[in-house]
This record gives C-alpha cells, structure tokens and sequence, in this order.
C-alpha cells in the first residue's frame, strides 16, 4: 500500500516505503517512477494500491499502460572532451544553487549569498567538494541543501548520470543511496543507478552520446525545478572533471 506523502491539485506522491510513485494529471517532466493520469485535477487520497497493472484508491482506479522509455541504453562511447566543453559553457550562477560551490572551486568571480543560511550552505558545499573522491563528496552532500529533492541530491543525481554513460563503477554510491531516509529523492537516485533518469537528463545525457542538440538539452535541463537543473548539471561537470 502507499500512504500519501505529498498533495497537489497537480500531483501526487504516494510513498510505497521503497520507493515513490508519483501521480501527475498533465505532461512535463516525467520521471522514471511517475504516472501520468488523464484528469484536469486530481483528487486529495490518502493511500493507493498497486496490484501488477492496477493503480487503485478511493478515488480512481487505473490501468498502467504505455511505458515510457527513460533507460540510457548508450555507455562507454561519449567524447569526454566535448562533454566537458558543453558542460563548462554552461555554468551559470544561480541564487541557493550548488552550481554555486562548483563555480567557486573552479576559481570564478560569484555574487555574494544574500542571507546568511546561504553563505552558511555555500561555505559547507565548497567544503564538500574539495574532498578526494566522487564517493567522498557524495557522502557529504547526501540530504544538504534547499528543495524538495535537495541541491546536494540533485548534484549526486549528475555524478551518477555522468559515471553512467561513462561505464563507471556506481557500486559504492548505491550502498549510500540505500539507507537514506529522504523516500523521494533516494527513488530519484535509485533510478538513475538503475540506469533511469528524468527526460531532461536523460535528453542531455543522449545528446552528449550523440554530438547533436547538447546546448538545447542544457537549456531545456537548466529549466528543470527551481534550482534543480544547475544542480544536475553542476553534478554532471564535477564528474567530468574527475574524469578527465
């Protein structure tokens, strides 16, 4: 059974303890544990049950069909050059983003943080990422930051998405996904190590994999939540830059 997690006229989040099942009523950004009901709002309920294809609650019942395919099926054959070379054009400060650390380590000139939670934030961020790893930093950043899906679980969510399409080892970011607490955004990473990802990632992560679009799925990835796509791809350079 899900209990109800979180509620909009927009979209539901079901938690089914290892995992969330989010119910959406118009298309956008599609996530790999996302449905998409046919309704002009959907109704407040309180649990849900899935039994194979059927999605049942007090409110509706419906059959879940026509899959989605968010799986990146392309590892190993990127240009790591021209990954990076996109990636760092476009880097862009953005206020309670970690895009922001990332900038600073790289030695750039950013705007002070207007508050001083943020310059708090800001100060552990830069901290976290002078560590020695990919799985040193992740550790660290793992629940910090401002969102729903926090700024420090959206930059993982690069990390892996990179290591992914680069054919590398993610066994040890999975065994720190596992425990953490946050049901939605541990569903978010537990996707992508399953090689599943939101659209806009995925569109980038395929356009790197393609040399074609790359700067229109930055946009288009820039978009994503309110600081969520710098964060991705703030994430998604570090890694690059590890690698490289």
């Amino acid at each position: 059974a899900g209990t109800l997690l979180h509620y909009s006229r927009r979209a539901i989040n079901l938690d089914f303890g290892s995992r969330v099942i989010t119910l959406l009523n118009r298309a956008g950004i599609l996530t790999p544990s996302s449905i998409i009901l046919d309704a002009d709002a959907l109704e407040r309920i309180e649990e849900a049950f899935i039994d194979g294809d059927n999605l049942t609650s007090s409110r509706f019942s419906v059959i879940i069909e026509n899959p989605v395919d968010l799986k990146l099926h392309i590892h190993g054959g990127a240009d790591i050059a021209f990954v990076e070379r996109i990636l760092r054009s476009h880097l862009r400060q953005k206020e309670r983003s970690i895009m922001n650390a990332l900038l600073s380590i790289l030695g750039e000139e950013i705007a002070p943080p207007t508050s001083w939670l943020e310059t708090i934030v800001l100060r552990d961020q830069i901290r976290s990422l002078n560590e020695n790893s990919v799985i040193g930093v992740a550790s660290k950043l793992l629940g910090k930051g401002f969102g729903l899906t926090p700024s420090g679980d959206d930059f993982i969510l690069g990390m892996i998405s990179i290591m992914d399409l680069f054919g590398e080892d993610v066994s040890a970011l999975r065994r720190l996904v596992a425990p953490y607490r946050n049901v939605f955004a541990r569903t978010v990473l537990a996707d992508a190590l399953d090689g599943y990802y939101p659209r806009p990632v995925l569109s980038m992560l395929n356009s790197f994999a393609s040399k074609a679009g790359a700067d229109c799925s930055a946009a288009s990835l820039l978009r994503m939540g309110h600081t969520s796509g710098h964060d991705v791809i703030a994430g998604m350079y570090y890694a690059t830059w590890k690698l490289v």
